[in-house]
């Protein structure tokens, strides 16, 4: 015989009949504790002191077996119900099974086959309850699991974030500013094709250059880094709709990016740029002078946002050919 090593702890609920005291004896002689109850007052007093590990009920009993096998089995863990049968009928078996029980037994009640049916719902049981621990284990490794991708996800983000952002002026890097470029060139382009060449479909860049950058970056101090800032958030401001992005290139220069916007009206930004700029407004103890570099196109499938960041550099480069405080504009 296959029983569990401990001693299972059985519920009786039925009449006190002669056959069942012979089942009670053959059960307490396999070692089961077994608890004979024969009212519901009784019964309610035993499982307040703790569950069974299988319950065996008699229809006939003076409660509604039935309703007291859906209890047992709604009860956490559920416990497994063996109905003790004098008669077999369909009715019975129906309601039975409806009300969760596991099996049954019919009188008169062979000891082999009730120590076999009861061996066989306890090791069932027990693997029900090993598996729903594992799925509980599962459970919670699961969650484990899903905190810690979150974790991962937010750190990933900010470290993306930081190590896409400049720190000089608290603006997108040139990484970023690369990106945005080939995104809305792309998405430029798909405008174009919808409604032709026109200003919607036009996107400039500004790039912005601080006039002797270099020289001054060996004299820098706080101060002056502080100076970079406040040029970025000045910038910053000046892109205020949707699709606008500003960045830094680098060496002192910062790029805007202007999508749906032709030449006229990019140079209405830079005006409004030149005026912002000035050394008072950055809180500059001295003179510093910008120069500009404005480009504006219409995108196209056979270029990219590389063609026109390329075309702003060499607009810009021609204007610091002419000196300080110079804007260069070009268009293709």
């Amino acid at each position: 015989m296959n029983k569990p090593p401990a001693s299972p702890r059985l519920l009786l609920a039925a009449p006190p009949e002669e056959t069942l005291k012979t089942l009670v004896s053959l059960l307490r002689s396999q070692d089961y504790g077994v608890d004979w109850v024969t009212s519901a007052y009784r019964l309610e007093d035993l499982l307040a002191q703790g569950a069974p590990d299988l319950a065996l009920l008699a229809p006939n009993l003076d409660l509604d077996s039935f309703s007291l096998c859906q209890v047992l089995r709604e009860r956490e863990p559920p416990i497994p119900v063996l109905f003790l049968l004098s008669a077999v009928s369909p009715e019975i078996l129906t309601r039975l099974y409806q009300a969760g029980a596991a099996d049954y037994l019919t009188a008169p009640y062979h000891p082999a086959e009730v120590l076999a049916r009861i061996d066989q719902q306890l090791v069932l049981e027990g693997l029900r309850q090993s598996l729903a621990a594992k799925e509980r284990q599962l459970g919670q490794i699961v969650t484990d699991a899903q905190a810690l991708e979150s974790n991962l996800n937010r750190v990933n983000q900010e470290l993306r974030l930081a190590s896409a952002s400049d720190p000089l002026t608290g603006l997108p890097n040139r990484l970023r500013l690369e990106e945005a470029l080939e995104r809305q060139w792309r998405r430029s382009t798909r405008e174009r094709i919808l409604w032709g060449d026109g200003a919607q479909a036009t996107l400039s860049l500004i790039l912005v250059k601080l006039d002797q950058f270099e020289a001054r970056q060996k004299l820098w101090s706080q101060k002056d880094n502080s100076l970079m800032f406040r040029l970025g958030e000045t910038l910053q401001r000046t892109v205020h709709r949707p699709g606008d992005f500003a960045a830094y290139f680098g060496d002192g220069v910062i790029a805007l990016m202007l999508p749906n916007t032709p030449q006229v009206g990019a140079l209405k930004v830079l005006e409004r740029l030149r005026r912002e700029l000035s050394p008072s407004a950055l809180g500059a103890s001295e003179l510093i002078t910008f120069s500009f570099g404005v480009v504006s196109a219409i995108p196209s499938q056979g270029l990219s946002g590389e063609s026109l960041l390329q075309a702003a550099l060499e607009t810009l480069l021609t204007a610091l050919a002419e000196g300080t405080e110079q804007v260069a504009i070009d268009q293709f």
